[in-house]
């Protein structure tokens, strides 16, 4: 059985260029933290818009507004 899309996560990554992109597809919230965890030396570093480009876990249904396509790339 597959989980229904308020029960998904996604990583996604904030380009200072491009804005939000999906990095992977939809999964359970335990695996979105351990991409990010991953991603981010465990929170160490790419966490926060200081930090230039960062991750950032989100609900799977969440829209973006700031993303490649908005940019017009």
């Amino acid at each position: 059985m597959t989980d229904s899309i308020e029960q998904l996560y996604i990583l996604r990554l904030y380009d200072m260029m491009d804005g939000w992109i999906d990095v992977g597809s939809p999964c359970t919230k335990a695996r979105a933290d351990a991409k990010w965890d991953k991603r981010t030396n465990f929170g160490k570093r790419m966490t926060c818009y200081a930090d230039g480009d960062y991750f950032k876990v989100f609900p799977a249904n969440t829209k973006m507004v700031q993303t490649p396509e908005f940019r017009g790339r």
